[in-house]
């Protein structure tokens, strides 16, 4: 059905190349409008080549940390910039959640990593660090002190964009 009636119909088809060091899993920048929240390295387990539905490992890193701050680099001050000029809505606000999930192949010096973009989501992102607790009989009061921390952090500075956001629209 995405390809019924052609292109003039709207149909379409993304052609994405297979990046095979998915399975080394892929690096998520979790986004609250144009702030940096965190960063997750998700890994499949069991040998797989998919981060998603909760089959994989999740390593939690702060902005700023060494081991990604040239990919936080490039997307925050560079790659976000060109993208929403590109989208031509460079003066609108980002999604209050929103994440850009990055995927590694192999650089251009030997041995070296790059990283190319897997998909950006604004229309379904969880709160990891209160993932343990999605459905069933747990309730918050099950998540670790320390996951409870790190979500409320996220979900307090969700709510400081959402009143900014707020704010703009009834100054402008």
């Amino acid at each position: 059905k995405y390809l019924e009636g052609g292109k003039a119909a709207g149909g379409q088809l993304v052609d994405q190349r297979l990046c095979p060091r998915i399975s080394e899993g892929e690096v998520r920048m979790l986004m609250v409008g144009d702030v940096l929240q965190m960063m997750i390295h998700k890994k499949p387990e069991g040998g797989g080549l998919s981060a998603v539905g909760g089959n994989s490992a999740y390593t939690y890193y702060k902005p700023g940390s060494p081991e990604y701050a040239k990919l936080e680099d490039d997307f925050v001050n560079r790659d976000i910039p060109q993208l929403m000029k590109a989208l031509e809505i460079e003066n609108d606000p980002l999604p209050i959640l929103w994440t850009g999930d990055f995927i590694p192949v192999d650089g251009k010096e030997p041995g070296s990593t790059d990283y190319v973009v897997g998909e950006f989501n604004c229309s379904c992102v969880g709160i990891s660090k209160f993932q343990a607790v999605c459905g069933g009989d747990k309730t918050l009061a099950d998540v670790p002190d320390e996951d409870y921390y790190d979500a409320s952090e996220l979900t307090d500075l969700m709510g400081k964009t959402a009143i900014k956001f707020i704010e703009a629209k009834k100054a402008a």
